[in-house]
């Protein structure tokens, strides 16, 4: 088994598992703030070295709006409003296809990203993660979740757009 999160190159026949996950895109300022200046808050997970958004699995019960507001209160401690979805990404050759610590079953997760408003301020990380961030969307970290790394250079290429992405 692995010791932190991984992210395979396909498939492993027999071995893997489809699963649905939500993530939030929260901006600082997005209403006052021109795309190129808007900054998203990011996480470095605990189980890996990587940068991600909060989110997580559904839970079964759970609608999608559910699952994203429990996993930014529960990452966050912030309370948010769904605002808009932004994006489905479940191409298994981009980074959908992981290994999770103390999961013999790799998953290919399909990860549907959502704009989020954040309500409250009092940001405070969780167990899941290092540390809390607000990074530039022109200046994110290089180690960063590769479905999180194309939405948003497909979030900044539409220019904000209302446009969904399936991919």
């Amino acid at each position: 088994m692995v010791e932190k999160i991984t992210f395979l190159e396909g498939v492993k026949p027999n071995t893997t598992k489809l699963t649905l996950g939500v993530g939030a895109i929260i901006f600082r300022h997005p209403e006052e703030t021109p795309i190129a200046k808007q900054e998203m808050l990011l996480e470095l997970r605990a189980d890996g070295d990587i940068w991600g958004i909060p989110g997580g699995k559904i839970e079964i019960g759970e609608s999608v709006t559910e699952a994203v507001l429990r996993e930014v209160k529960e990452e966050t401690n912030i309370n948010g409003k769904m605002e808009r979805l932004l994006g489905i990404y479940s191409h298994p050759e981009e980074g959908t296809i992981r290994q999770y610590p103390g999961d013999p079953h790799s998953q290919q997760v399909i990860d549907i990203f959502f704009l989020v408003t954040a309500l409250t301020s009092d940001m405070k990380k969780s167990d899941e993660s290092v540390e809390l961030k607000f990074f530039r969307i022109t200046e994110l970290p290089t180690n960063i979740i590769p479905t999180v790394k194309n939405m948003m250079h497909n979030y900044r290429n539409l220019n904000g757009s209302r446009e969904i992405v399936i991919n």
